[in-house]
Parts: structure tokens; sequence; C-alpha cells
């Protein structure tokens, strides 16, 4: 809980917080101070992983410092991107408490509009340095949203692959990778929540972390300081066989280092319990030979009209939650039906037109969502065509 002082403060400049988990704390339209940034306001997410870990720090990616401070420069200079998200080259010392560290992010920012201090900031180098940057859980902070999974939203209609998943990492003659593959918005990262779900029933003192691969690796030099990281990262798994590590993006492991197949078959003959998420490519249509026999293929097909429907339908109410808006169920279907012409997949692209249409009707002032929400909101995401991506 945020003491009175700090909730006045945050009122007064119009800030919006949220706390996804315990060691989380999203901060919505944060006032900046514009005679140093190229914008009026961010986002701002702090997050550790407990205690013992310092807060990092991410902003809006597209807001960027323009002051001349050399250390401020670097901060930003130095900084990874994902998911709209800007992961800054610099972290809040963890000994404090939640509610200074968003006090030193607002001195951060200026937003009293005063000048940006780094004051209580240390150095993300230092700190893996100091932590081991073989660490985990460290590196696992780098994943948004929470690494660990708690609270995420249920996996549905995928039963057959859960169990599936499951089963592969309760094998005991032999531990295998499990591969997730499929084309984008299929649902290969959920799928990952409903797998380790089951399994923390089955066995609760199992921790699941995922990884962002190509986070990960954004600013190693060489093919060996990648594989230096990532034997790292191995060496700490297999010692610790309650945690499970999934790879998102699995082929830049194998894309970007010489021996990282080598690396990761030892992992798995040492009990490392490994999995990875994938989209189908040339580049990955055959897995080296010493891992294709140590490895799970989950093939993940895209969700049919049906599946689709019944998805949507068990978000209703936390989009309803989210808009604060009345839904009728028929504008699931009618939302399925509807983005069957849109590029993509079921059922990322269906789900992402109901939001839309959700986002649509709130801003109107709208209570209920209607079939003219869904329509306009078809209309929006086809004014373009879809671009082909590049390699």
């Amino acid at each position: 809980m945020m003491n009175k002082v700090l909730r006045a403060r945050m009122r007064r400049l119009h800030i919006v917080s949220e706390n996804p988990s315990e060691h989380t704390v999203l901060l919505r339209d944060v006032p900046v101070n514009e005679q140093f940034f190229n914008k009026r306001i961010s986002n701002i997410l702090l997050k550790r992983e407990d205690g013992n870990h310092p807060y990092l720090l991410f902003v809006d990616e597209d807001l960027e410092y323009i002051g001349r401070d050399l250390m401020f420069i670097h901060v930003f200079s130095e900084s990874a991107c994902n998911r709209r998200w800007k992961c800054l080259n610099t972290a809040i010392q963890g000994d404090i408490s939640v509610e200074a560290a968003i006090e030193r992010v607002f001195l951060f920012l200026g937003t009293e509009n005063e000048e940006p201090s780094l004051s209580g900031f240390v150095n993300i180098h230092n700190t893996r340095q100091d932590r081991n940057s073989d660490d985990i859980n460290l590196w696992s902070l780098y994943h948004i949203p929470e690494s660990t999974f708690k609270g995420q939203k249920k996996t549905l209609s995928r039963d057959e692959y859960i169990t599936e998943g499951a089963s592969c990492f309760l094998r005991t003659d032999q531990t295998r990778l499990l591969l997730i593959v499929g084309p984008p918005g299929v649902g290969k990262t959920n799928l990952v929540h409903g797998i380790s779900t089951r399994l923390i029933e089955h066995e609760p003192s199992l921790i699941f972390v995922q990884l962002n691969t190509a986070l990960l690796l954004s600013g190693t030099q060489s093919p060996g300081e990648r594989e230096k990281l990532l034997k790292g990262i191995l060496d700490e798994l297999v010692k610790h066989p309650e945690k499970i590590v999934i790879f998102e993006h699995f082929d830049l492991l194998l894309r970007e280092t010489t021996c990282g197949a080598l690396l990761l078959a030892n992992a798995l003959d040492a009990g490392g319990r490994l999995g990875g998420t994938l989209v189908p490519s040339p580049d990955v249509s055959v897995l080296p030979g010493i891992l294709e026999r140590r490895t799970q293929v989950l093939t993940l097909d895209e969700a049919s009209f049906d599946e689709t429907v019944h998805i949507l339908l068990g978000h209703l109410d936390s989009i309803t939650r989210e808009y604060d808006l009345i839904i009728d169920q028929n504008m699931a279907e009618a939302a399925t039906a509807a983005s069957s012409t849109l590029p993509g997949y079921y059922p990322a692209k269906a789900l992402s037109l109901l939001h839309a249409a959700a986002s649509r009707a709130a801003l109107v002032g709208s209570s209920v969502v209607g079939l003219d929400d869904i329509y306009h909101a078809t209309a929006r995401h086809t004014v373009f065509p879809a671009q082909p991506e590049l390699d």
C-alpha cells in the first residue's frame, strides 16, 4: 500500500497506478520535464524479482532524453526495447521501499519540472557483475509481463496441448526439450502459462521462468559472448532442479551462437528442464542432430472458429472490467466472424478486434459494446493492407 502523501501527490499529477504483482508497479501518464525529454508524459514500469534485487526501470519505447547530461545520454543509448517498453541501462537500489523507488522515478523524469536526477540509481552492468550474470532470476526480469506467470489469464481450449506439454517436463527416463512451434498469434506464450499452471498444481515447488532471447542477447557483440551468457544461465538452471526455463524466440539461440545446441544438449543431459517457443521458418526447419533426439516438438495449430469464440467468451469478464463496459456474449462470435478477413491468426486477431471495439465504445462514451463498434474497429484494422515481414 502506498502512503497517503504519495497517493495525494499522484492524484494531483493525475497518475494512475497498478500493481500486477508484489514487486511490480505500473504507473500510467507520469509527467515528464519537456526541457529534457521529447514528450510530455510516459508510462513507467518498476520491476524487481524480490526484495534483494534492484528495481529495473522501463519507460515508453519512444521516450528519448534530449538534454546534455552524459550519464543520462548513456542510460538511454544503452537501453533495450521490447513490446513497446524501453528497459533503461540503470536501476534503482533494491534496499528501499516501493514508495521511495517511485519518488526517485519522479526525480529521474523531472516530474515537477525540476532538473532530472540519477540520485539513487545504479548501472545495470555493474549490478549484473555484482549479482553474477548467470543469475536466471535477474535475467528473467527482462521479460514482460511477469516471468513466473502468477495471475496470468487462463489458457482456454488447449487442454490436449497442455497435457502433452506438461507431461514432457515430468518424464523421468530422459530430460527433453519442449519446443512449442506455431505462427504469431496462435497462443504459444499463453499455452506456456497453461502448462506452467498445470505443472504447479501437480508440483507446487516448481518455478517457471520465461526469458526473451532477443532481449537477452541484445548488446552482445560476438557468438562467444552470447555462448558465455547462455552457459551461465544453463549452469544456474542445472543447480536448481525446481526451475524450468522457457526461451522465447528459441531459434535465436541456434542462429546467433556457434555452440548453442551443444550447450543446450549438455544442460538437458545434466537434468536441466528447458522449453522454447518459435515461429516456423526455413532457418529452423531441421534441428541440429544433437538436439533432435532430445526434443519434443509441440506444433500449435491456429484455433478454429468455435475455439476462438470460446476463448473470447473466457476473456469477456476481464475485458468488461478493463473498459468498464457491458459486452454481450454475442459480441464474441461477432468479433470472431468480423476478424476472419483480417491478417493474422485466430485467436489473437479476434481478441485484438474485441479490444479495439471496446476501446472505441469507451472513447465515445457508450456503456455497451455493439455491432457498430465491431464494424468500425474492423474497418480501422483494414485501412492499410498488411505488409510482408522482412527477413
